[in-house]
């Protein structure tokens, strides 16, 4: 998918420019880096946030801290943050400088590597939003099923249950990333069972949902018992997938 390589890039283009801005507010009392860090690192941040949510929920608290600390009772060293630093804000005693915007380069790190973590999950987790999405158009298909069950279509019933029936044991082999020989029932099937995914009787009691779906696609009229099997054995393979 396009689209999904493209927002994998994006977030990688991301990581690549906080180490960038890093730079110039490590360099920020020259001129032109203290310039570059305050006009590149505000949509830098919205943009990560974003991604953050998105792919990292549980780190965005921290993320948006580290920018900022609303509930910081004082400024110090330890509660010193991204957006002092871009105000400018430094804090001397005497002669000497105490902080200044150099002493948010540590957080930017953080930062940084906060959204790395999203490049580094990425594929886990794209994996994991269209097993959700899938999941729901499952349970919406398997619905209609039902539905036309109980109205006395009985081949469409199980044709349609057969479908998602389908469809899941071949998420089941790209999920395992297993050789496939050609697509079929009979093949995600097999390739299942020898890659010791789902044992013996499981095999079996898949092998008879194939033949029930097989009349359903075919001349040989299903029975009501039979297209309840599928309907019912497909559904609870959805609820207790490994």
């Amino acid at each position: 998918m396009p689209q999904i390589d493209d927002l994998k890039s994006e977030i990688a283009v991301l990581v690549k420019k906080g180490y960038t801005i890093a730079g110039y507010l490590n360099q920020y009392s020259e001129k032109d880096n203290h310039e570059l860090f305050l006009s590149e690192y505000e949509p830098w941040y919205t943009k990560s946030l974003v991604l953050i949510d998105q792919f990292l929920p549980q780190r965005k608290e921290d993320f948006m801290r580290l920018y900022t600390d609303n509930n910081r009772k004082e400024l110090n060293i330890h509660t010193y943050s991204i957006s002092d630093a871009l105000n400018g804000i430094t804090i001397s005693r005497g002669w000497e400088e105490i902080y200044n915007p150099q002493t948010a380069v540590r957080l930017l790190f953080r930062q940084v590597q906060i959204l790395k973590t999203c490049l580094e999950i990425f594929d886990s987790r794209v994996f994991e939003m269209k097993s959700i999405l899938q999941r729901e158009l499952f349970d919406s298909d398997l619905r209609a099923a039902k539905h036309l069950l109980n109205n006395g279509y009985i081949r469409a019933s199980g044709a349609i249950a057969g479908v998602v029936f389908e469809k899941y044991l071949a998420t089941q082999c790209l999920k395992y990333n297993l050789d496939v020989p050609k697509p079929g029932l009979s093949n995600y099937n097999n390739t299942l069972k020898k890659a010791k995914i789902i044992n013996q009787i499981e095999w079996r009691e898949n092998e008879v949902l194939i033949d029930i779906r097989n009349k359903c696609d075919h001349l040989n009229e299903p029975t009501t018992e039979e297209t309840t099997k599928l309907i019912d054995m497909t559904e609870k393979m959805l609820n207790t997938t490994k």
